[in-house]
């Protein structure tokens, strides 16, 4: 069994992530237009207003993940940034996933982003987790494909394995 612990995100936590972010992860990020993965990732814990967190297993950096208020009262935007320990620890990231679920609902009963078309393992997931992923659409400043996400609180029915 690993070790799980979440701390809240610090800016050290970017540098520590960066450079071990997953391909797929740091394409979606250049894909929506952010200058580099760092600027992304700073912008995702400074926006979040203090519920920002970074998830270690065994004491090395899994993930950063958080929500930000969109601006209509009550409405999150989710976010979840990975590193390579997410692919050798499958089932630690899916229990992980499903205990953080609940956590931002209650502070956010909906939520709403997008996902990058081409990140084909988070679409996977996110229909997991129970979010309508909607049909992709251009988005951004490169006008790539992404698929709008949802979910308001009494739709959460994560699947029970990844």
């Amino acid at each position: 069994m690993i070790d799980v612990r979440h701390v809240l995100a610090t800016p050290e936590h970017v540098l520590e992530l960066s450079p071990r972010m997953r391909a797929a992860d740091r394409a979606e990020l250049m894909a929506c237009g952010y200058p580099s993965v760092e600027e992304a990732l700073y912008v995702a814990i400074e926006i979040s207003n203090g519920f920002a967190f970074a998830c270690y297993f065994d004491d090395q950096l899994a993930f950063l993940w958080g929500a930000a208020p969109e601006g209509t009262k009550g409405v999150g935007v989710p976010w979840l940034l990975t590193s390579d320990l997410v692919e050798k620890f499958q089932f630690s990231f899916w229990a992980e996933s499903k205990a953080i679920l609940p956590l931002i609902l209650q502070k956010f009963p909906r939520l709403v982003n997008v996902v990058h078309a081409k990140h084909a393992a988070s679409v996977r997931y996110l229909n997991r987790l129970g979010f309508n992923v909607e049909k992709a659409e251009p988005f951004g400043k490169k006008g790539e494909d992404f698929h709008k996400f949802t979910m308001e609180v009494a739709e959460c029915a994560p699947q029970s394995s990844p």
